[in-house]
């Protein structure tokens, strides 16, 4: 923790029957009561505003309570507070089944409609990059009067201040909540893990990777984007702006860079946030294009493109064979794809990929892995959706349809060390980073910065240099994504 606990007796003794009432309710004093302890008239005040969210003539049932204090945890990735609130929501009588489903409630069909419009509430009033809209009050009005609302987004606040208090004070799980059949406890992500560059959790030196060529330079051209998607990793959003616009000329010295440097760079990729919505974006492609570089376009094919449509076309006009788009499209199914992307997103979606096939782009589509169907299920739906839009690719060819797994970096997983690589079978040299680094500009920047990847643009120890020459070095694989995607999941976003 970043703050220690003092001794219990060092304690004010109005506090000791707080303390008391934990470890006769959970075994031991907790953690988080130690640290508010340090302020002791804030901690009795909070334990009596918990208290009394808690109160049996509440308007809100317990196991309600506990599904929002769960998934507000999950989403501030607080250790401890998973820990414990999952625990009491299984003795509130919630099944391992639906809670382990709660992460991505949208996609399960474990939740009734009430609970569906207390979840979404929940995730509008907690997440950053959305607001709360008068339809997310109005789906909550058949079952609750407005006493019961304001209660239900005290719960909501409250939790979003403690588990914030506990993920900022780096508060560790207390080994609560113990999934059946498993050997130890299940959390959002141990605490102990990806901290040390250069070893694992367990001692093991961590894997690195370094870079063998080149071969691909991605610019994220801006967080903005024209959605804002469930899932999205990189938290894009019309109101997301962490990440600049970066203007032809800052893309320019870079491509200048790899000239110089005789880096052999043959793929210019641009991603987002939405590309389109850069207003330099063709005059990057104009550039990259002219000095002979393949260009790839990762995008949602909606209406920022469309406004380009014309330059866009002439551009792919001018330097055949060069330009290539990537579309984003969650799922074949247009409710699936609207659960991630959000409401009237599929039409406009496919009246781009239409334009581009009709006029000839080199197109490539990119899926997600959001069911359980299988890979041959989920490319024989997207080859049906081809077919019945005269979209001219083969859902079979890999090449042409990408499938994504799932990402959530809140998730356990393994630590990737040295040994690691023997035991899957994979190469380092297989990774992302062995072949690509990826250029950004945060908000207020005086210059761009390159990173290892397009998975990792928020984190600070992942930042390399200025200087694209200078980001040659090894990368430590000291982030969940790096075992989530890149090693146990085979992704690349090159495709």
């Amino acid at each position: 923790m970043r703050v220690e606990p003092k001794p219990l007796n060092a304690y004010p003794w109005y506090l000791r029957p707080f303390f008391w009432n934990q470890r006769r309710k959970y075994g031991e004093v907790l953690q988080p009561g130690l640290l508010w302890g340090r302020s002791p008239k804030v901690f009795a005040a909070l334990a009596l505003l918990f208290g009394a969210l808690e109160r049996r003539s509440s308007p809100l049932d317990p196991a309600l309570r506990s599904l929002v204090t769960v998934r507000v945890s999950q989403i501030n990735h607080c250790a401890f507070c998973v820990d414990i609130n999952t625990r009491t929501l299984n003795r509130r009588g919630v099944d391992w089944a639906k809670i382990t489903a709660l992460p991505e409630w949208w996609r399960s069909d474990a939740f009734d409609e009430r609970e569906r419009a207390v979840l979404a509430y929940t995730e509008a009033v907690t997440r950053s990059d959305v607001e709360v809209e008068d339809a997310h009050v109005d789906a909550l009005r058949p079952y609750f009067d407005e006493d019961g609302l304001v209660e239900l987004t005290g719960v909501i606040a409250f939790q979003n201040m403690s588990s914030k208090f506990n993920s900022a004070l780096d508060v560790p799980p207390q080994g609560f909540c113990q999934v059946p059949g498993e050997a130890a406890p299940r959390y959002f992500i141990d605490p102990r893990k990806f901290r040390d560059p250069a070893f694992t959790a367990d001692g093991q030196p961590r894997a690195t990777v370094n870079l063998v060529r080149l071969e691909t330079l991605w610019f994220c051209t801006g967080t903005l984007c024209n959605l804002a998607c469930r899932n999205c990793y990189i938290e894009s959003s019309p109101r997301n702006d962490a990440l600049a616009y970066l203007t032809a000329a800052e893309v320019a010295g870079y491509l200048d860079e790899i000239e110089a440097g005789g880096l052999g760079t043959r793929t210019i990729a641009l991603t987002g946030g939405e590309p389109f919505m850069n207003p330099d974006v063709i005059a990057i492609l104009e550039d990259a294009l002219g000095r002979g570089f393949e260009v790839l376009v990762l995008t949602n094919a909606m209406k920022p493109m469309m406004k380009v449509a014309e330059p866009l076309r002439a551009l792919h006009e001018r330097y055949p064979g060069q330009l290539t788009l990537r579309v984003s499209a969650d799922h074949y199914r247009q409710d699936l794809h609207e659960a991630e992307r959000g409401a009237r997103s599929w039409a406009p979606m496919i009246r781009g990929l239409r334009w581009l096939s009709d006029n000839g782009f080199q197109l490539r589509v990119a899926g997600r892995h959001l069911s359980d169907e299988s890979e041959e299920e989920l490319r024989s739906g997207y080859q049906a959706l081809f077919d019945a839009h005269g979209v001219a690719l083969d859902a079979h060819d890999p090449g042409q349809l990408v499938l994504f797994p799932e990402m959530d970096a809140r998730l356990d997983v393994p630590e990737i060390s040295e040994a690691c690589w023997g035991k899957l079978g994979r190469s380092p040299d297989e990774m992302m980073c062995a072949t690509s680094r990826m250029v950004l500009k945060r908000r207020g920047a005086s210059h761009p910065v390159v990173v290892p990847c397009t998975l990792l643009p928020y984190d600070p120890a992942f930042e390399m240099s200025h200087s694209l020459l200078e980001s040659l070095s090894p990368v430590a694989l000291n982030h969940p994504h790096c075992a989530q995607f890149c090693v146990l999941g085979g992704a690349s976003c090159s495709g």
